[in-house]
């Protein structure tokens, strides 16, 4: 897999082989994973950077398989539903659980071992939505709650008081749901905003890989503060997938600042923090168009280069619009797989399009379920 590090030449990369086992036992247990990429090389010699950069990556790499973490980056997400299962299976939580496609998506994710259900709402739709099924529900628990408030509640408090859970709507309106998950003492906050993650999967000639789309389901029009949660949100989500150095792209229209443009400006701040250290590991770039971001070729036409370019893992969109229109064109233009995932809470909440498919309701449930167990790229 090939990676590139803030502050190292890309020609000046070491081979694993020449650090010895002693040098990395040292190294995980003086510094760990934090610091060395964010390192500048003023000051430093360049063969000490090769080295240390060298060190960082044995040890991420050592950690992952400590872990069980996969050591490559998911190029599918038939790949992050084989691992989700893997590791399952999950409780998903329902709330007004009398959603045909949510049934239908929960009917495949019990088959599979991915996950079983706890159905909250009315037993009076639940039991004709789930009688309408090819097939029944084998391990699922209904909860009676006698309206669409209580449900979202009752669900809230489900995924909070137990292991291993993943919020999903039903039948409910957003913003109802959205209420019960933000509700100050009875919800799912932390201390940290929360987002959408789209993730969709892009048949680039260089082979198929994964890109995130953010945020096109929650914040409406983000100023800078919020666009870096979003981002910083979106690299956890990629360690935890397995990507080790998520490549961020910070869209706006041309990859030129234009004065008094904020998504321009702010693409300009959100790189300076990225290049500081603020969201992780990870490399940050704008403001880059849309075309420099995941095609090669377009970068080369331009005469563009830098470590992002032509091969972006994440879309750092300037707003909800821009974002929702980018992920629904992925699935109606060009037919991709989707899922998506809302991060930022005490656990992963699935507020899926009317539109979206039983198809796409188990993946978006196999990708919350990898969002659960930390990584240590979120310590």
């Amino acid at each position: 897999m090939e990676e590139k590090l803030t502050g190292v030449h890309p020609e000046s990369r070491m081979e694993s082989s020449e650090v010895s086992d002693s040098e990395t036992r040292h190294f995980s247990q003086g510094q760990g994973n934090q610091g060395v990429a964010r390192s500048s090389t003023f000051g430093t010699s360049h063969k000490q950077v090769r080295r240390a950069t060298c060190l960082r990556r044995r040890c991420d790499r050592q950690a992952q398989r400590s872990r069980g973490i996969p050591e490559r980056k998911p190029t599918s997400l038939k790949v992050i539903l084989e691992t989700a299962i893997g590791r399952g299976p999950f409780t998903v939580v329902v709330a007004n659980g009398h959603d045909p496609a949510a049934l239908e998506a929960l009917l495949e994710a019990e088959e599979t071992g991915l996950a079983r259900s706890i159905l909250v709402g009315d037993p009076g739709l639940i039991g004709p939505a789930m009688d309408a099924q090819p097939k029944h529900l084998r391990h699922a628990e209904i909860i009676d709650a006698s309206n669409e408030e209580e449900a979202n509640r009752t669900a809230v408090r489900l995924v909070r008081e137990g292991a291993d859970r993943i919020l999903l709507k039903g039948k409910t309106k957003t913003g109802t749901l959205l209420h019960a998950v933000l509700d100050r003492e009875t919800g799912l906050r932390t201390k940290n905003l929360l987002s959408d993650a789209f993730l969709f999967e892009y048949p680039s000639k260089e082979g198929p890989r994964l890109i995130c789309i953010t945020d096109g389901g929650i914040n409406l029009n983000p100023d800078l503060d919020a666009k870096g949660h979003i981002l910083k949100n979106a690299v956890k989500l990629y360690h935890r997938l397995g990507f080790q150095l998520p490549r961020v792209s910070v869209l706006s229209a041309v990859e030129v600042v234009l004065p008094g443009h904020q998504p321009s400006e702010d693409a300009v701040e959100l790189t300076r923090m990225g290049r500081e250290g603020t969201f992780g590991e990870c490399v940050v770039e704008g403001p880059l168009s849309l075309d420099l971001s995941i095609s090669p070729a377009a970068a080369a036409r331009k005469g563009y280069q830098s470590e992002v370019a032509g091969r972006a893992d994440i879309l750092v969109c300037p707003d909800i619009v821009s974002a929702n229109l980018l992920a629904k064109a992925t699935t109606y233009f060009a037919n991709y797989h989707l899922a998506h995932v809302i991060i930022g809470a005490q656990v992963p909440v699935l507020i899926p399009s009317r539109s979206d498919t039983p198809e796409a309701k188990l993946l978006s449930i196999a990708l919350g379920a990898l969002t659960i167990r930390p990584t240590p790229a979120d310590k």
